[in-house]
């Protein structure tokens, strides 16, 4: 319940550790939440989820 948490309070007001990622393709996002990381893309209608992952697996 804490990644689904942290993920509607960032989609609803913006506030969380949110960095972009560096490298291919340009515009991915990460948000910290804990250990687990929550990979995404913003686009003008919709935050888009790609990855869950827990934070030793979140960049390979």
């Amino acid at each position: 319940m804490r990644l689904f948490d942290g993920i509607l309070r960032f989609a609803r007001t913006g506030v969380g550790d949110v960095l972009t990622l560096q490298g291919e393709p340009p515009g991915r996002l990460r948000l910290r939440l804990g250990d687990y990381r929550v990979l995404f893309t913003i686009d003008s209608t919709a935050m888009r989820i790609y990855g869950v992952r827990h934070r030793s697996k979140a960049y390979e």
